[in-house]
Formats: C-alpha cells, structure tokens, sequence
C-alpha cells in the first residue's frame, strides 16, 4: 500500500514542478567604465602664461592679418614671405629664400604700390604720427610671423605659397593674397587653439596630469623686432 501510494503521489510532484514559474534572477548591470581622463599636451614650443590672442566670437582667433584691404593683404603677403625668407632654415629655407628674391624681382611694382597704398590707409586713419604708427604695425606684423613655436608649420605654408605664386597673374595677385594669408596664418591659429585647449584643462581639471614640453622663451608681439627685418618695410 505504501509503495502504490509513492507511486502516486510522484506524478502529482512532476507534475506541481512542471506548472510552477520560474523565478526571476535579478541580474546587476554591467557597471559604467569612465574613461580615464586624457591630458592635453601643452604644444610643443610653448610656456606657461604666454599671452595668445583671445578667440573671437565666431571661435576663430584675430591675427593681424584679418579685415585688410586688397592692397593690404597684398603688403602683408609680402611681409609675411619676407619673414619665411629670413626665419626658415635648413634646405627648405634655401629654397623659400631664392624663390622670395626671385618674386621680389618679378612682383616689385606691385609690392611698392601696395606698401604705399597700405601707407596711405594708416594715415587716413587719423594717426598722430603716421610714420612711427606705421614702424609700429610693421614690426609687431613681423614678430607675428616670427613666433618660434610656430615657425615649421609657417615655414611649410611659405613653402607652398611661394609655389603656387609664379602661376597668379600680375591681375590675379589682389584675389590670391587674401587666401594666401589664410594659408599662412593657420598654423598659428592651430598653435593659439591647442594652447587654449591646454589651458583650458589645466584651469577646470588641475588634478588631470598635463603633459608638458621644456619651456621656451617666447617673446610676445611688440614693438621690439624679434628678426633682423627688411629696411623697406620701414619705409
């Protein structure tokens, strides 16, 4: 009797176990890997504290080479190869320098009527004293140009100005010089943003190890030249 009642009562269980639901197991979610924070390298050539000029509105950054008339972009253009010329070493300074006499040579009227019309812009200006306004402009333009830590990535847009000038026409010089400024401008305001970045990181995360370079002197834009400069820029 007992082994008839086993055998019944074990259908009963099976079949007890096959209707039951299976409880739930709470299972945690994976957690959130926080990526570790990534240091912002100073660039290379810079110091702490140097000054940079502040971003405009827009996120771009000024340069001295921005709002100019077309002869004044065609006078900075000249100024601005004028620094390769003197500031770029090496075989590829060679090369920026014979090319600079060469275009010197073959854009000479339209250079001196550019200086002189940029001249004469300063003047209309109302400048007390247009002449030291204008040694003053002149040189802060060439110590803009000279900024050491810039100066590869400068050298190599001179380089690819330089290049592509012999193929503008003596017409097409005024619609060429405002892009070409662009070009030569770029990798200093490349250099002004990742300085900003970098500062940027060092004053919201003091704690986040910043990668830094030996520092550099820098000398900031001013009156005093950085270069031993072309006397007719002064004239």
């Amino acid at each position: 009797m007992v082994r008839l009642l086993r055998v019944l009562i074990l259908p009963v269980l099976i079949a007890g176990c096959a209707h039951r639901a299976a409880t739930p197991i709470a299972v945690a979610p994976p957690p959130l890997l926080q990526p570790a924070p990534v240091a912002v390298a100073m660039p290379a050539g810079a110091s702490p504290n140097m000054p940079i000029p502040a971003p405009l509105a827009d996120g771009s950054y000024p340069t001295p080479s921005l709002g100019l008339s077309t002869q004044g972009a065609i006078w900075h253009l000249r100024v601005a190869l004028n620094v390769a010329a003197l500031a770029c070493r090496g075989t590829a300074g060679d090369t920026i320098a014979t090319r600079y006499n060469a275009l010197l040579g073959g854009r000479r009227v339209a250079f001196a009527g550019a200086q002189d019309a940029a001249f004469k812009e300063l003047r209309a200006s109302g400048a007390a004293d247009p002449q030291d306004a204008w040694d003053d402009a002149m040189t802060r333009l060439y110590n803009h140009y000279a900024l050491a830590p810039v100066r590869d990535g400068f050298c190599a847009a001179a380089d690819r100005v330089l290049n592509a000038l012999p193929g503008v026409t003596a017409d097409g010089l005024a619609n060429y010089a405002p892009s070409a400024l662009a070009e030569l401008d770029r990798p200093f305001v490349d250099f002004y943003r990742a300085y900003d970045a970098w500062r940027y990181q060092r004053q919201a995360a003091p704690g986040v190890s910043v990668a830094a370079v030996a520092p550099v002197r820098v000398i900031p834009a001013s009156t005093v030249p950085i270069l031993k400069v072309d006397p007719a820029i002064f004239r």
